[in-house]
């Protein structure tokens, strides 16, 4: 007895899939690739640009500032610099298989960006200037 061209359709698909799994089971890793945009575990949240923009060289007091984003990350001791840090993963990667040893066969590779934002002061707790910078990571942890 003949089957329907749908049924023979949907078997076709069926057979398709179960070699795709066996072909990923028999190389022993599977590669997930994960978009994200998230901030990691250990970053404050990013400081929005409009804030940033609203810092007025020779006007922006040392005071407005730490109460307009909060205590500084990092502070030099005469407080002429101080700094704000956050980090954001844009993407991941998480490998499953036992490739990579004795371990316990997962890994994880995070790629994102750190960015600091260092803030000059002058003698009058006067902003002298403001530099946003954008560092690219890379990340292993298993």
């Amino acid at each position: 007895m003949r089957q329907s061209p749908k049924y023979e359709r949907a078997c076709d698909a069926l057979r398709v899939v179960l070699a795709a799994l066996a072909f990923l089971a028999c190389t022993g890793c599977i590669m997930v690739p994960i978009p994200s945009d998230r901030h990691t575990h250990d970053s404050r949240r990013a400081l929005p640009d409009s804030e940033i923009a609203a810092l007025v060289p020779g006007e922006t007091t040392l005071t407005q500032v730490l109460l307009r984003f909060g205590e500084p990350d990092y502070v030099y001791s005469d407080d002429s610099l101080i700094g704000y840090r956050w980090s954001k993963v844009s993407s991941e990667l998480w490998i499953f298989g036992e490739w990579f040893g004795n371990d316990d066969g997962f890994h994880r590779y995070k790629h994102g960006q750190e960015h600091n934002l260092d803030l000059t002061f002058d003698a009058q707790e006067k902003l002298l200037q403001h530099n946003l910078r954008h560092t690219p990571f890379d990340e292993h942890t298993k």
